[in-house]
Parts: C-alpha cells; sequence; structure tokens
C-alpha cells in the first residue's frame, strides 16, 4: 500500500533541466533521503520521520562516499509508525529500506 508518493521532482544544473523520482514511503518499502539531526525527508525537505545509524563501515573503493551507514527509520503516517531497517551513503543521500517485521503500530 502506497502511504506517500512525492512524484517527480525537478532540478537544474549548468543550464539543463533534470527530473528524479522523489521520495516514496509504502508499507513494505521507502526511498528518501538522510538530513542533519537525524532527519528523514523528502527531495525537496518535507520532513518524514527521524533515523538513527546503527552500524558504519568503510567504503575505499566507492566514489559516491567513504562510509555506508545501516539505517533504523522511523516515519508516522496518520495514526500508524513504521519503522524501516536499510543503508544509505550518509547525509544528503538516498536512503532505501525495507519495513521491520512487526513494528508498524497504532500511535496513542
Amino acid at each position: 500500500m502506497e502511504l506517500y508518493n512525492e512524484g517527480l521532482c525537478t532540478f537544474e544544473y549548468r543550464d539543463q533541466l533534470y527530473n528524479t523520482q522523489g521520495a516514496v514511503i509504502t508499507s513494505e518499502r521507502i526511498v528518501a533521503y538522510l538530513q542533519n539531526g537525524g532527519l528523514v525527508t523528502s527531495w525537496y525537505g518535507e520532513i518524514l520521520g527521524t533515523y538513527h545509524v546503527t552500524a558504519r563501515w568503510k567504503t575505499p573503493r566507492s566514489w559516491i562516499s567513504n562510509e555506508m551507514w545501516q539505517i533504523t527509520a522511523c516515519i508516522k503516517v496518520s495514526e500508524t509508525t513504521y519503522s524501516y531497517t536499510g543503508r544509505s551513503a550518509g547525509i544528503g543521500m538516498i536512503f532505501k529500506g525495507r519495513l521491520k517485521r512487526g513494528t508498524s503500530r497504532k500511535s496513542k
């Protein structure tokens, strides 16, 4: 079930326009962005939830980042909180995750 879909996002680089898919959250998967302060955001910076880093390791041959992070993110949609686990290359980078089994719950 789709919970959030930001749709296509456009940015300009060297007088050229580019489109990219923004954040998407389903009841099984998430694609969003990590920001300072433990915030999970959309492409345009809308706060979607929070995260914390559970592990990190060096990626010396990567051209994207010198570290990979294991992330746990909590996203509240309506009255339900979803907990996702996944990976990211760090702040400002994409976070891709899957629902942690047995973790969605109604908020009180």
